[in-house]
């Protein structure tokens, strides 16, 4: 199991800002990284009311899956992701039975949070073609997701501190004349479509 707080900046693209920042960082030169993610929740959606998400990961040319809690955190920018790597085969079994019997490390962490649940069906899903590079200490990803009948790109900024984060990320948007759009995450839009 591991636990870590991700510091994070979104924003949702055109299709247009999307291929003008593939074309700048060079994107060409990255192999894409298809991502299949799966979000579980109760059939009252009790984690979507308090901010959480439980989501499947499943890298197939990878050969890896895992199964990942998202929590709010104190701070605005920041989630704290308690992460379980499974086998690609019990991945897959659990998308085949859409119910999936959560970890311990994950529920122990879901009952921190003054929610008592150990069994979640599977709610949505959705595909990310992602692109990923370093760029100034900070990881530079460029998705294109679909979802439901619908497809959006976004650009996604991970840093090792806010600051440094909120500096880079600004300074993208505006030498790119890209306006700041509200953050919207994928398993909002996801769910969105349901």
């Amino acid at each position: 199991m591991s636990q870590e707080l991700e510091i994070e900046f979104k924003n949702l693209l055109s299709k247009d800002e999307y291929q003008d920042l593939f074309d700048s960082y060079h994107f060409s030169e990255v192999k894409p990284i298809i991502q299949e993610n799966y979000y579980f929740d109760t059939e009252d959606l009790v984690l979507k009311e308090q901010s959480c998400s439980v989501r499947i990961r499943i890298v197939k040319e990878q050969d890896q899956a895992e199964i990942t809690l998202k929590s709010p955190s104190h701070n605005h920018d920041q989630l704290v992701e308690t992460t379980e790597n499974i086998p690609l085969a019990q991945a897959q079994q659990i998308m085949k039975a859409g119910q999936v019997i959560l970890p311990q490390s994950i529920a122990d962490q879901l009952s921190q949070e003054g929610l008592k649940v150990s069994q979640l069906s599977l709610i949505t899903w959705l595909k990310t073609k992602r692109f990923e590079k370093n760029y100034q200490d900070c990881l530079l990803v460029l998705d294109h997701s679909w979802y439901g009948q619908t497809s959006d790109y976004e650009l996604e900024l991970e840093a090792p501190s806010h600051d440094k984060g909120l500096d880079l990320f600004y300074t993208i948007l505006l030498e790119h004349n890209i306006p700041q759009r509200d953050k919207v995450n994928k398993v909002a839009r996801a769910f969105s479509q349901l």
